[in-house]
């Protein structure tokens, strides 16, 4: 048994000897790939476009008791489905070209945050930013006219309250209309609390720059290729192993015949 153990290690031993005299022998297709490749990643990184994240912040409106006037969830749905493809859609029409970003809009959690991320080099900057305040401008104008129509219930609802409140003031004394009236002015305090407590949607920022650079940068793309440029070297190495032992073998069968 230990004789088996002792063959198989040296057959081992062999093979890889093998291995590092192909790869010795055949070192110029190694260095010929490795060269290429790491000069094609340095081309590439200092060809490479800077591009940078550009983020759009809105708080939505708000009622009392810090209710949204609209859920965050439904207006990011409308800006996927509404606003941005309409942007896009106006942008090919007018350059017949696609706009050369993209849009990102979310809703962080807990929060009445819409935000809209995009990534763009700083030469679209100023179309980036015109296009997220067309997307901005008409997230204000859907929540401005829902603050509208909550204004004008509550207000409705306090004329009417005051009606009440006057036709009791007219009335006889009594024990009833005593707690009637005392019932219609705490409702017509707290629809007017609710009226003074609505807040419109209100811009936080648009389409800042971030400090650092998206995407890998220069020297993490030249270690890449670099690694690559080996790989692929080693792997022609051995093709070209495999393409001579063949040829190799193809010429001793026909010298055989």
């Amino acid at each position: 048994m230990n004789s088996n153990q002792e063959r198989e290690g040296y057959s081992v031993e062999i093979r890889l000897v093998d291995l590092a005299a192909t790869i010795i022998r055949r070192r110029r297709i190694l260095y010929v790939s490795f060269v290429l490749v790491t000069l094609a990643g340095i081309g590439y990184a200092l060809m490479k476009p800077d591009k940078y994240e550009y983020v759009t912040l809105l708080e939505s409106a708000e009622k009392a008791g810090g209710e949204f006037i609209e859920k965050p969830g439904a207006t990011v749905a409308a800006i996927q489905a509404h606003w941005v493809p309409e942007a896009v859609s106006r942008y090919q029409a007018s350059h017949d070209e696609k706009l050369p970003f993209k849009f990102q809009p979310d809703n962080p959690d807990n929060t009445g945050l819409i935000r809209i991320v995009s990534e763009s080099s700083p030469e679209n900057a100023g179309l980036l930013k015109d296009t997220h305040q067309a997307l901005v401008d008409n997230v204000i104008q859907r929540q401005q006219k829902l603050l509208g129509l909550q204004q004008k219930s509550l207000k409705n609802q306090i004329a009417s309250i005051e009606q009440v409140i006057q036709s009791l003031q007219s009335s006889e004394a009594g024990e009833s209309r005593g707690t009637a009236l005392a019932a219609a002015i705490r409702m017509r305090a707290e629809l007017n609390s609710e009226l003074e407590a609505l807040q419109p949607a209100r811009v936080l920022v648009i389409a800042r720059q971030s400090t650092e650079q998206k995407g890998p940068g220069g020297l993490l793309i030249v270690a890449l290729a670099a690694a690559l440029g080996g790989m692929l070297g080693a792997f022609l190495i051995f093709f070209a192993e495999f393409a001579a032992q063949v040829r190799q073998s193809l010429a001793l069968a026909d010298y055989d015949e």
